[in-house]
Order: structure tokens, then C-alpha cells, then sequence
């Protein structure tokens, strides 16, 4: 893909783990400022959130600390400049979470003001959807139009789906609106996300320390498209330059959680000693069985011609990262 460059953008919960490593990979893209706008690990009426300066340090960026349901206060004090694209990540992300007042009004009605924000410096955004719109409906894939969500989570971001296919993808001005379903993404910088963490960083750890994990009861059949964060970074910039609309962002592919934790037992090294506990799961009410984005032309990463890595190869690097 040919190198784009971008003016000045926005990235919402761009101190978070995948808005932090979009500020990373497209510091080469852009000219001048990449302004984040995160609550930086301020709770939202006891909703967790995960931003969190450690993981901007190093990295080109204007940090701007607020809620997002004051995004337009925040960017007409702080923004003076054009906005040649929006990135918007910031979310209540816990599909755990029950406040669905909270969860609503954060993910779902603030997303009117970017939009509104988009008109005024007549720029795209690209937000972050997810595979949780799907809930345990799937029968092969998990595709576009079988959306049934078992959490509020999976059901704010349906809602965000659902009010730009309305729109017809175009903001009030023709501003391109698109939304991508990220599957199960992992790597460096979720540390911060708690128990919100991806699998691969909780079994980990767990291994790290005392050579045994537990994972959920039949966690052999519990099959997730787990993707690596640069995968998605790539994705994102790539969807700038696709037709608006709403796309799934996987692999195509889906591993279970045991294959998880043999892969971090053979990364390290420790095959003999390693121990599994399975326990009860107590999300069964709201938990999803399988995740899996189809291999077609609703995946960005195919009609991008991204080829994403494999689980083996992303844990690896993963892994290696965290050590250094």
C-alpha cells in the first residue's frame, strides 16, 4: 500500500491500547498534530476506563484530557487547526459492564457530536465498531446483517452501526462515515485494561508466575479470531481510502483458548510443568462462544490486501515485546 499522509487528525481514546498504537503507526503519516482526547483512566460513573500516559511516552502527540461526551467543548478550546481525518476509539469497553445507561450515553450518544465535528472540518472518521454486535448468533461466520448482542457493549456499538447506515455512510455535509468490527485484538499496551485484558495477556501472566492457568469449562470449543493490534492499525489507515460502510476487521481464521495457552506454554518453554485448571464460567448469560470474521469483501483486511499474522507468529511477537 502506498504511503498517504495526513494533515492534522484526531484520535479519540488515543491513550488507550488500540488508540495508542494508531498514535504510534501513523506518526509517519502525519504532518503535523495528532491530538488525543481520553478520560486517561478516569472512571465514568464506576466504568473503568484504561488510557494512560505510559503509553504515549515517546510518541508525537497532543495530549488533551476529558470525557467524550464534552468532545466539542474540548476541541473548540484546545483545536485550531484542520482536521483532515477522525479516529474514534474512546469507548466504555468492558462487555462486562452493566450500567447501560453509562455505556450508552458514552459509546452511543456522543458519537452525534464527532459527527457533527466531522462537518466542521469537513473530514472522514473511521470509528471502532465490534465483533460483540454478533453475540453467540453464528452459524459459520460471524457476517453483516445476523448483528443479535448479548451484552450492552456488543449493543451501544450496534447502535453506532446503525444510525450510519441511516445516514447512508455521509455525514449531514458527505463526510465519509466508516465503522470497523474489530474481532479479538491483542499486543503491546493493553496491560493497562485490567481484567478487560485479551486472554493472551491474562494466560500469560498467569504462566509467567506460577507455571498454571485456569481457563473457563470447555474452553477446547470456545473459539475466538483473535488478531494482532498492528493488523488493525494497518486496517484503519487503509479503510481512509476504501468506500465508507461498515466492515469486519479478523483474520478469518478462529483458535480456541486451550490452543492459546499451549502456544504460551511452548513459547515458554515449560511443557512439562505447565498446569491447566478449568473453572465454571459466570458470564454464560452474556458470554460469546465463537468469534469469526468471514474472509470476503466485508473484511477490510481482504479487500485492503492486508495479509494479517498468524496466531503463532503474533504471540510470539507479542511475548518478545513484552520481555524487552
Amino acid at each position: 500500500m502506498k504511503t498517504h499522509f495526513f494533515e492534522n487528525v484526531i484520535v479519540t481514546g488515543g491513550a488507550g491500547f488500540i488508540g495508542s498504537n494508531l498514535v504510534s503507526h501513523i506518526q509517519t503519516l502525519t504532518k503535523g498534530s495528532i491530538f488525543i482526547i481520553d478520560s486517561f483512566g478516569q472512571d465514568i460513573n464506576h466504568c473503568p476506563t484504561h488510557g494512560s500516559y505510559k503509553n504515549l511516552v515517546g510518541l508525537k502527540c497532543v495530549p488533551l484530557a476529558g470525557d467524550i461526551r464534552n468532545i466539542k467543548e474540548i476541541v473548540s478550546k484546545y483545536i485550531k487547526v484542520p482536521i483532515s481525518a477522525v479516529f474514534h476509539m474512546a469507548a466504555i469497553s468492558d462487555t462486562t459492564a452493566l450500567d447501560e445507561n453509562i455505556v450508552i450515553d458514552v459509546n452511543f450518544n456522543s458519537f452525534f457530536d464527532l459527527l457533527e465535528i466531522c462537518d466542521y472540518f469537513s473530514s472522514p472518521i473511521v470509528y471502532a465498531s465490534s465483533g460483540a454486535v454478533y453475540g453467540n448468533k453464528i452459524k459459520k461466520t460471524n457476517n453483516i446483517g445476523s448483528e443479535s448482542p448479548n451484552n450492552v457493549y456488543g449493543y451501544s456499538k450496534y447502535s453506532m452501526d446503525s444510525i450510519s447506515r441511516e445516514l447512508n455512510f455521509r455525514t449531514t455535509k458527505g463526510n465519509k462515515i466508516t465503522g470497523l468490527r474489530f474481532f479479538n485484538v491483542y499486543g503491546p499496551n493493553e496491560k493497562f485494561k485490567g481484567k478487560a485484558s485479551s486472554m493472551i495477556l491474562q494466560i500469560y501472566n498467569q504462566l509467567l508466575e506460577n507455571k498454571s492457568c485456569k481457563l473457563f469449562d470447555n474452553s477446547e470449543i470456545i473459539l475466538r479470531d483473535f488478531i494482532y493490534i498492528e493488523d488493525i492499525c494497518k486496517s484503519i489507515v487503509s479503510s481512509i481510502y476504501q468506500n465508507p460502510g461498515i466492515y469486519n476487521a479478523g483474520t478469518g481464521k478462529c483458535r480456541s483458548f486451550l490452543e492459546v495457552a499451549e502456544i504460551i506454554i511452548n513459547y515458554l518453554q515449560i511443557k512439562e510443568e505447565a498446569k491447566i485448571e478449568f473453572i465454571p464460567n459466570p458470564y454464560l448469560d452474556r458470554y460469546q462462544f465463537k468469534t469469526l470474521a468471514p474472509w470476503d469483501k466485508t473484511n477490510i483486511l481482504n479487500i485492503s490486501k492486508l495479509k494479517p499474522l498468524s496466531l503463532e507468529e503474533g504471540i510470539y511477537k507479542y511475548l518478545d515485546k513484552i520481555k524487552k
